[in-house]
Formats: C-alpha cells, structure tokens, sequence
C-alpha cells in the first residue's frame, strides 16, 4: 500500500510539471507578443510630435521688457506632451500610416494673440479672453511654455498668469503652490496645492495618468498583497500540511524530509516559470491543506485577489497607459481641443472625413481659425447626427451669430438650453437676443445664466473688455468623450502583458481563463485532501503533536493528553504546578510581544491570523501593498507629461497614506480582538 502510495504521488507530480512546463499551442511569451504588436503595426505620433506648421516667420513672444522669449517658439512650444510607454510599445493601426503631406495650417486666433510681441499681462489676459470665447477652457501649451521659460522656478506673477491660461492644468496649479512656498506663503501654497488636486480628473492627460497611476497601484495591490497573505497563511501551515503530505506518502518518512517534500511542491511551479503567481498557488495549497478550518475564506479571497490583480485591474490600467497610442484620430482630437494641434495631426483628421469625432474636432478648428463658413458646414452635419447635443448646438449658434444670421442662432441657442440648461449657453443666448434689440428676453437670458453660476456669468462679463468682437463662448467637447474613446481602442494588449509579466510571466498569467482554472484546482484539491482527514493538532500548551494517526487520541481537541491532566490529582487540584504553569506562559508571552508587534507592523496578514481573524489580515495586506505600490517606491507606471505634476504625486501620496491606515486599521482590530 506504501508503494502504490508513492508511485501515484510520483506520477501526480511529473503530471503537474508537464503542464506547466509545456506552453501549449498558439501561446507565446508577453515579450515576444510585444515585440511582434511593435513590428507589425506603426505607432501613433505621440502627441508631443512636435507641429509641422511653419513658425519662423511668427513674431516672437516678448517678456516684461519688451525682449524675445527664445523658449516660446511657435512650433514647439505649444506641443501636448504624450505619455511613455513600455518597449514595444502598442501599434496604432492602419489610420497613422501613410498620411499626405500636409499643406501649413493657417494659427488659429488665440495662437496669434499670445505670439505677438508684448508684455506678458497684457497678452495673458488677451489669450485668456479669446481662449474662453473659442472653447479652450485650458490654454496648456501656453501655460507649460511660460513656466519652462522660467527656468523651473517661476515666480508668483509668473505662476499666477499660467494659471489664469490654464486654470485646468494641475501642472500650473502645482508649480503656483511651489512659487508661494518659496515666497514665505505656506498657507496659500496649500489652498493651491488642494487646488491642483481638485482639478486633476479635469484635464484629459492628467485624468489619464492619475486613473493608470491609481488602477496600477490597485493591481499591485490586489496580486501582491493577495500573494503576501497567502506566504504568511502557508508559513503558519507548513508544520500541519508536512506531516498530512508524509502520512499520505509513507508514515515512516522522518519530519525534515516531510518539510524538504512540501517545499519542493511549494516551488515547483514558480520553478517551472509561472513566478510569483506559482509561489501563491503553492502558498494556496498549503494553507488550505494545513491551515485551520476557518481560515479557508480568508484564503479564497486572497487568492481570488490575485487573480483581480493580474488580470481585470491590470487590463483597466494598461487602457489608461496606452490611450493616447490608441487610437490616432482621437488623439489629435485631443489636440485640437487643447488649441496645439500640428499640421500631420490635422491631416489626419481630414483623412477620416466619415468619423465624427474628427469632423467635430475640423468645425472646432475651422471656428477658431476663422473659417466660419467651414464651420458651419461641419456642425450642419454634425447636427444632422446628434440633433440633441447642447455642445453642438451651442458652438453651431455661435457660428451662426458671427455670420450674422441672429435668428437662427437664437433657434439654436433655445434648442440648447432646452437640451441642458447650463449659465454659458444662456449668456450666449442674452447676446444673441440683445444682437435682435430684444431687451426683455435678453435680461431674462442672464437673469438665468446667473441663476445657474452667477459667479462664471460675472467672470465672463470681465473678460469682454479684452475680447474686440462679441464675447461668445464655445463648450469645449466632453472630456468623457474623448476619454472613453482614448481608453476604448483595443491597442493595451502588450501593455497589459508587460505590466502582467513582473507577477505572472508564465503562459497561466497571459490568459483569464487558465489562470482562474489553476487557481480554483489547486484550491479545490487542496481542500478536499485536508478535511477529507482527520486534521493534526498541536497542543495550545505545550506545543506537543496530538495526530488522530501517530498518537494517542486526545481527550481534548485544543490541549494534549499530558497538559489536560497536568492540573488534577486524584485529591483535588494541584495548584502549584498550575500556578508555575501560567506564570510560564505569561513570561513566554512577555517576551514575544514585541516580534509579534514588530511582525504584525512588518509582515502583512500576521496581525489577523494571530487574532483567527483572517479576513482582517487579508484586508491589511491588500492595505499594506497599495501603500507601497501607490508610493515612490512602487511608482513605474507612465511618466507625468508635465500634466499632473505636483498636485498628482500629492494624490498618489494620500492614496498612499489610505493604504497604511488600512493595514494599521486592521492590525489595531485584530489586536483588540485578541486582547477580548
């Protein structure tokens, strides 16, 4: 029987190693898919391409004192930095690839303000009129060019005109807080600071960096720390789960190869390729086989987090890294909206004349270039579309009102403000009716707008003095759509690998399917095989073996036969041998108190397991993990394209600081716990 035994353990594990160590048919390495993702497809020009348009020719920028800003050059400073990505990278498709030479695009009107010579207020609040009127809510090149010129230490005045041009820009926001701090102004440079944090889900490159820093970090959260609870359950495990592995072979095995045999099962399959995701399901098998009973949730989640970590999470970050090499037409969307669109980004869009994002993006370039009847004809057939869009409709009334054609604007205007009321379309609609001389209506207009955001109403108000025509103001394009679409483009598959590879660089780890297959077998077997036997115990006490198999059956199930009737004698009880009992114990407990403490603070899960609290420890540990991973330490995901700045290492610091609390939270339950 001992033979067949160990023949059928033999055949179990070459079993396991062959599927392992065999990568299957069709399936090849994150590497090399990565590698075949960069040479068949052509890479999207990033953003920061730098413009095609010529610029020579263009008035230089001048400073305060009237000189020329050498940094403030018309092809290069107005350019959208884009995000890096890992080697390999992902293709952008067929659409980037053989573009006609584009012809120079005429600058739009906000860039020939801020390029003509002149003092920097002066064409500060120029730019800043103009942009609002054009839908540029956030004049980022602008503001990035004047912060760079200062050679990375700006000024208040400087600070302070870069985020009145871009007052979306977290990057602006952040390098304001720094110019305060140094002038002695501690308080205003953390209203600023908070500030910066406020808007980062605002602008479209900070969203994006900010939501694949966070989903990154969860992920590494998720795996690692699902990983670090279950290498602390296993240890716990292992005395218990060697010898149930030893009887099931031979029951003559000696302990120390019985621990030699299970840490060989343990590692085999992180040896065989699968890394840190075959050290947790070696870590998952042993805790479920020799674990307590009440631990098996715990371990389930655990594992199941894991599995989130590597797979769904990882995929959602690796859509927010490759967005802006996804899909090509977006982003020059993207950059047309942020008024630095380069002339091979334009052509693009004229190429692909049957996608609506891109016909939006030519009727809002041909608006602010002056090609009002261009841009009429675009919202035409956008409107065709999209009749119930009040952006669209908004931005066509305006082009309406400066061809004007006043009534039907005025229709456009109240077909908006039907669709969605907001204070921009309704003073829009006061200047159109006061364009008709039509005084009742017009007041009614901004008695609504101000109702809505009486302080934007009175924003816009000042900024007509700097505007010489009319003060009409476009509605930037939602910052969902162009996100949603920027993330939706099937482009992250190398990404997502390459995150994946650093967890589970095996072929497990490439596919959903067989990673959660793997995972829930060698759970299910592992369960199965340690209640389908009586457990082993150890003595609370004494710490003796108390196995149903190799030893006497206890009379109690927490304490040994020794220890039970340690305290009686046939007269009564023996009270001095009990009192140098607990006085043993309590000084035992003394002076393991403090590694318990430091273990509880250090190794993530120990606190819960200590205090059968197990789910506590879970938690702490996913805790624990995103501490580190949302901190500078774990940070390696895209690299911030002057975009966040100070204000999103700030937010990833209190994601940081929310992790620890968590993993401290459950270590001071657990301790209270136990204590009770």
């Amino acid at each position: 029987m001992t033979d067949r035994r160990r023949f059928a353990a033999l055949v179990a594990a070459m079993a396991i190693a062959i599927v392992l160590a065999v990568p299957g048919p069709g399936r090849r390495t994150a590497a090399a898919r990565a590698a075949e993702a960069g040479a068949s497809a052509p890479s999207a020009p990033s953003a920061a391409a730098s413009p095609d348009s010529p610029g020579s020719d263009a008035a230089p920028a001048a400073t305060d004192d009237g000189s020329a800003a050498p940094a403030l050059k018309a092809d290069e400073s107005l350019g959208l930095p884009g995000i890096e990505l890992p080697p390999g990278g992902t293709g952008a498709g067929s659409a980037s690839a053989s573009l006609p030479p584009a012809a120079p695009r005429p600058r739009s009107e906000i860039e020939r303000l801020w390029l003509d010579a002149g003092a920097r207020p002066e064409r500060v609040a120029r730019a800043q009129g103009i942009a609002r009127q054009l839908g540029v809510a956030s004049f980022d090149g602008a503001a990035r060019a004047l912060l760079l010129d200062a050679r990375g230490e700006p000024g208040p005045d400087v600070a302070h005109d870069a985020v009145r041009l871009a007052p979306l820009l977290p990057f602006a926001r952040g390098e304001e807080a720094r110019a305060l701090l140094r002038s002695g102004d501690p308080i205003g440079a953390l209203l600023a600071l908070a500030r910066g944090v406020a808007t980062l889900d605002g602008q479209l490159e900070s969203s994006l960096w900010l939501r694949a820093h966070a989903l990154h970090a969860l992920a590494l959260a998720l795996s690692w720390g699902g990983l670090a609870f279950l290498c602390v359950a296993g240890a716990a495990s292992t005395r218990r789960a060697s010898h149930e592995v030893g009887d099931v072979l031979s029951d003559e095995i000696p302990p120390w190869r019985r621990f030699l045999l299970v840490g060989a099962l343990v590692l085999l399959p992180a040896s065989l390729g699968q890394g840190a995701f075959g050290l947790a399901l070696g870590f998952l098998a042993l805790a479920l086989l020799g674990g307590d009973a009440g631990w098996s949730p715990a371990v389930a989640v655990a594992a199941a987090a894991c599995w989130l970590g590597a797979q769904p999470a990882t995929s959602l970050a690796a859509r927010a890294i490759a967005a802006f090499d996804g899909d090509p037409v977006a982003v020059a969307a993207a950059s047309v909206e942020a008024g630095s669109a380069h002339a091979g980004e334009l052509a693009r869009l004229e190429a692909a004349t049957d996608d609506l994002l891109a016909v939006r993006a030519l009727a809002v370039h041909a608006r602010r270039t002056g090609a009002l009847g261009l841009a009429d004809e675009r919202y035409a057939v956008l409107l065709a579309q999209a009749p119930h869009d009040a952006t669209l409709l908004n931005n066509a009334a305006n082009v309406r009102l400066a061809l004007d054609e006043s009534d039907a604007a005025i229709r456009l205007y109240e077909r908006a403000v039907a669709e969605r009321p907001s204070a921009i379309a309704y003073f829009n609609l006061s200047h159109a009716y006061g364009a008709r001389i039509r005084s009742s209506d017009q007041d009614y207009a901004l008695a609504r707008a101000q109702a809505i955001d009486r302080e934007l109403v009175g924003e816009l108000t000042s900024l007509e003095a700097n505007v010489d025509t009319g003060l009409a103001i476009d509605l930037p394009t939602p910052l969902g759509v162009l996100r949603d679409r920027l993330q939706g483009a099937a482009t992250h598959d190398a990404v997502a690998a390459e995150l994946r590879r650093g967890f589970a660089p095996g072929w497990l780890g490439q596919s959903p399917l067989a990673m959660a297959l793997a995972t829930g077998g060698v759970g299910a077997g592992a369960w199965l095989l340690g209640r389908g036997r009586a457990p082993t115990r150890w003595c609370r006490q004494c710490g003796a073996r108390c196995c149903p198999r190799c030893d006497d059956p206890p009379e109690n199930v927490a304490t040994c036969r020794d220890c039970a009737r340690t305290p009686r004698r046939k007269d009564g009880h023996d009270t001095a041998r009990r009192s140098a009992r607990l006085a043993s114990q309590r000084d035992r407990e003394r002076r393991l108190r403090p590694l318990w403490l430091a273990g509880s603070l250090l190794l993530p899960g120990v606190a819960g397991l200590r205090a059968r609290r197990p789910m506590l420890g879970v938690v702490g540990a996913i805790g624990f993990a995103l501490a580190i991973a949302a901190s500078p330490l774990g940070s390696d995901a895209p690299v911030d394209p002057l975009a966040a700045g100070l204000p999103g290492r700030a937010a990833l610091l209190l994601l940081a600081l929310v992790g620890a609390l968590v993993h401290l939270g459950c270590g001071a339950l657990a301790s209270a716990a136990r204590r009770s």
